[in-house]
């Protein structure tokens, strides 16, 4: 398993732009979370799609909640996800380590709907 990635103050204010917000993920997140999770095109570049009632068993209640991951809303609604990460060697789509060491290459992943 990767060496996860470790803030003191997580999470932190969210940060504001004219248009956007970024701020870490909330329970109200769960149901876009699980769309994303479930959508071929949008994950075609992320190991594929996995099934929509695996993942509403599997994803807590507060998805991607851990440092480094942020839901992006705009006018209030979230049309987004994006996050620093270890990569996960498991997972398909993903890298495998280059080497043996216990510290996986991080990976920053941005997910946005098709509709968006």
């Amino acid at each position: 398993m990767a060496t996860p990635l470790t803030v003191e103050d997580w999470p932190p204010a969210p940060v504001r732009t004219a248009r956007l917000v970024l701020r870490a993920p909330q329970a109200r997140d769960r149901a876009t979370f699980v769309d994303l999770g479930s959508d071929a095109e949008v994950d075609r570049h992320l190991g594929g799609p996995r099934e929509r009632d695996v993942l509403e068993a599997e994803l807590p209640e507060v998805p991607a909640d851990r440092p480094a991951q942020f839901v992006v809303e705009h006018d209030g609604v979230l049309v987004g996800w994006i996050g620093l990460s270890r990569l996960e060697p498991d997972r398909p789509g993903r890298l495998r380590a280059v080497d043996d060491t216990d510290v996986a290459p991080l990976e920053l992943s941005c997910v946005t709907p098709v509709r968006a």
